[in-house]
């Protein structure tokens, strides 16, 4: 004999054996849950996946070797979907929360907000949160019957940051043209939902993709370029760069690049008058990090790049001629110190800057030239023995 109560699909039931014997005791049980399962436990807890009408038999088994069997039709009902979204998505406390309940087959709700609030019953509640942190609200939603379904999702409450890696770049070469595939990493705290991604390969005009879709804290992606470069001879080109960034994006950027330190000018510097001079040490930006504040509306962005060329180069100065700034990409066999001059046509040094470690690959340096007359200038790069030197044009 059994108790056969109803029960709710997806929810764990329990079975109590109220079974008895006379002169004897019972030993054993064998349980029988339709097609769906079975159990040799007096008392077992089974689980119904779906809703329906089952046959649960009881075979019970005594200690003189005596047996007889029950039979019971188990109702189960069916179970609601819990779901929920909420706005917005992020922010900084106090920071009030509207939650939307989209469950279905439901008639009432439990919520738990996560930080010891009490609990509320509406259907879908606005909540404050008073304090940073992360949070995990979660919702129970029940049928009239009471059998429920519970969901619960991540919500943060800390101060955003939007910071891409780009963590690997890799290119198929296939019928004369590369495909070029990336991974892109949000190591920030604001989820995204567009990316701009720009694809460079030296020699040939940038382009830029746009990906869209939902792209949160620590998830990764792999994009592939729609994009297929023509490419007759691959080493006819210097590198292949991706750079992900965050459209119009205007907060504050995590900058990768070390302080810079001032050290005291060395001897014979002639700089411009109103600039503070000497050799400046800096960490330079290369291919795994390379998201610089220059101002402060810049977009959040990372770049990556593959060098097809295994010597020391200087490659050419971006833009050029310059107004504000101009870039130098550079690359190095494997790693060691570099050091960047800017100089002008009478050999006086505008600009020293050096690194006593710099990786290998593609590595690129920023010069400020806004204080610059116009006029032609040189930017030299030396590695170990090996130098190089660019022209670069002031407007």
């Amino acid at each position: 004999h059994f108790t056969a109560d109803d029960a709710c699909a997806r929810a764990p039931h329990t079975f109590l054996d109220e079974s008895s014997v006379e002169n004897s005791v019972i030993t054993s049980w064998r349980w029988t849950f339709g097609a769906q399962g079975a159990s040799g436990e007096q008392h077992p807890v089974f689980t119904f996946v779906e809703q329906g009408i089952y046959p649960v038999t009881l075979e019970a088994a005594s200690a003189a070797g005596c047996r007889n069997s029950l039979t019971r039709s188990i109702v189960v009902h069916p179970a609601p979907q819990a779901a929920f979204s909420f706005f917005p998505r992020f922010g900084t406390a106090p920071l009030p929360i509207t939650f939307t309940n989209t469950s279905a087959g439901a008639t009432t709700w439990v919520w738990d907000f996560g930080d010891g609030s009490p609990l509320s019953t509406q259907a879908s509640p606005t909540h404050t949160y008073t304090a940073n942190g992360v949070y995990h609200p979660q919702l129970i939603a029940y049928t009239a019957f009471g059998c429920p379904d519970t969901t619960s999702q991540e919500l943060k409450v800390i101060p955003l940051s939007v910071d891409l890696a780009v963590t690997n770049v890799a290119y198929t070469l296939q019928g004369g043209f590369m495909e070029v595939r990336a991974n892109i990493l949000n190591l920030g705290t604001r989820e995204l939902d567009t990316l701009w991604l720009d694809l460079h390969l030296a020699g040939t005009t940038p382009l830029r993709e746009q990906w869209t879709g939902l792209l949160r804290g620590g998830d990764i992606i792999t994009y592939t370029f729609r994009a297929r470069l023509p490419v007759s001879n691959i080493n006819a080109h210097d590198y292949l760069c991706v750079t992900a960034s965050v459209p119009n994006h205007q907060s504050s950027i995590i900058n990768h690049q070390s302080s810079i330190e001032d050290l005291p000018p060395t001897p014979n510097q002639s700089l411009p008058a109103g600039k503070q001079g000497g050799i400046k040490e800096q960490t330079l930006s290369n291919h795994q990090s390379s998201i610089t504040n220059h101002q402060s509306s810049i977009l959040a962005s990372d770049r990556r790049c593959l060098t097809f060329e295994s010597g020391f180069r200087v490659l050419d100065p971006r833009p050029n001629p310059a107004f504000s700034e101009v870039t130098v990409p550079f690359i190095l066999p494997y790693e060691g110190p570099v050091r960047i001059t800017l100089y002008d046509l009478f050999g006086n040094v505008l600009d020293d800057i050096q690194t006593t470690t710099a990786p290998a690959g593609l590595n690129f340096v920023t010069l400020p030239v806004h204080y610059l007359r116009s006029g032609t200038y040189y930017v030299r790069v030396i590695f170990r023995e090996d130098l190089g030197v660019k022209k670069v044009v002031k407007m």
